[in-house]
């Protein structure tokens, strides 16, 4: 049995009613068998709990072919054979056929079992004829021992069958603990990829681009021999250097982007103009309709895709001028970065770099928005949408 509590109980039962069957033989002026042969009873029983022979352990039916089930059925049979003997020298004996049964069905499970105990209740059922004298009736002598060994039958299969329920829910539950083990890894392994991907996107728009942005103006710088304009490019650099290692704080500490922790969405992308990185780079900003306002996520995703997009338009259309159109309606909001330059298809791409769109693509997904591309010789637009919250 799986309940300690219940293999308890059946112990307790059996050893009970083993005191009785020597308590009998003593009455009976038996003492010498009654106590050796409850004794060995006993002893047996407790030899086979302790060497694990699975008494009272799982209610599983024994494979007789197996040292195992060869074990289990020898020490059955002792028992039943000790049980025998007692009942030669004490009346009292047959209350031991109650707890035996129920240990014949525990271990030898229920078919092997229920032969077992269709046995032992004929032994006690004929050893209960024969100690009736031939005057009386035999009516009790038989209905007893059967009434007592049907009984014994159906708590044991009871218990059997509730422990073999929870055997069945606890195995469940484990599967159940496990599957959601399994799952509670998996989704916390695909947190950890989608912050990694956003920390990436979040480095590539924001230091990345400084960094790209102050090399060019140092380039610029060293090869010019004009000396005021060198200290403005180097008070440019300064500046953008500045704003890159404010940019590294704030994204190890995963904050909004700066320009939004101070002003809203058209103010910030107005604000991208005096970006050193985006030096002398003319850049309009016009604001069209209105619309519900934009979560700071989405506010953060244009805002990023709006630099990424002028960055590119500095560094590959081969022209001065860009305009920035923010379009706001009920379905949320529209950002669209135009040029007339050459296009992305004939833009030069320095090795090592590209033009961001993957970044720019996740950015927006992150927050269900979208993003279309459309370039030719005559220009290029990016055009980035989100869906905007009430």
């Amino acid at each position: 049995m799986r309940s300690r509590g219940l293999a308890v109980a059946a112990s307790v039962l059996l050893v009970a009613t083993t005191v009785v069957a020597v308590a009998g033989a003593i009455s009976a002026g038996r003492p010498v068998m009654g106590v050796l042969l409850g004794a060995s009873f006993l002893g047996i029983y407790a030899v086979g709990m302790v060497r694990a022979v699975r008494a009272h352990a799982d209610f599983e039916a024994i494979a007789p072919g197996s040292r195992h089930g060869r074990n289990t059925i020898a020490w059955v049979l002792a028992l039943t054979v000790i049980w025998i003997g007692l009942l030669a020298v004490s009346e009292t004996a047959l209350w031991l056929a109650f707890p035996l049964i129920m240990l014949q069905v525990g271990v030898l499970g229920v078919l092997w079992g229920s032969i077992a105990t269709v046995l032992t209740g004929l032994v006690t059922v004929g050893i209960s004829v024969a100690r009736i004298p031939a005057d009386q009736p035999i009516g009790g002598a038989i209905l007893g021992p059967l009434l007592g060994s049907s009984i014994a039958l159906v708590i044991t299969w009871a218990g059997m069958a509730v422990i073999t329920e929870s055997a069945s829910l606890k195995h469940a539950n484990d599967e159940l603990r496990a599957a959601r083990d399994a799952l509670a890894r998996a989704e916390k392994e695909q947190i950890l990829a989608r912050e990694r991907s956003r920390m990436a996107g979040e480095i590539h728009d924001t230091v990345s681009q400084d960094l790209s942005g102050i090399a060019m103006l140092l380039r610029v710088a060293e090869q010019s021999d004009d000396l005021e304009l060198f200290r403005q490019l180097l008070a440019q650099s300064l500046v953008a250097t500045q704003d890159a290692l404010v940019d590294a704080r704030r994204v190890t500490k995963a904050l909004a982007p700066r320009e939004l922790t101070q002003k809203r969405l058209t103010a910030a992308l107005a604000g991208l103009a005096k970006e050193p990185v985006l030096a002398d780079l003319d850049i309009d900003v016009i604001e069209e309709g209105e619309g519900p306002e934009l979560s700071l996520g989405e506010e953060a995703a244009l805002l990023r895709v709006a630099k990424s997009a002028l960055v590119n338009v500095k560094e590959h259309s081969g022209v001065k001028h860009a305009t920035v159109y923010l379009f706001r309606d009920e379905g949320g909001a529209t950002l669209e970065v135009r040029d007339e330059g050459r296009g992305i298809k004939d833009a030069p791409v320095p090795e090592g770099r590209g033009f961001g769109i993957p970044s720019m693509r996740a950015r927006l997904a992150e927050v269900g928005g979208s993003l279309e591309i459309e370039s030719s010789d005559a220009g290029t637009t990016v055009r980035a949408k989100t869906g905007g919250t009430a």
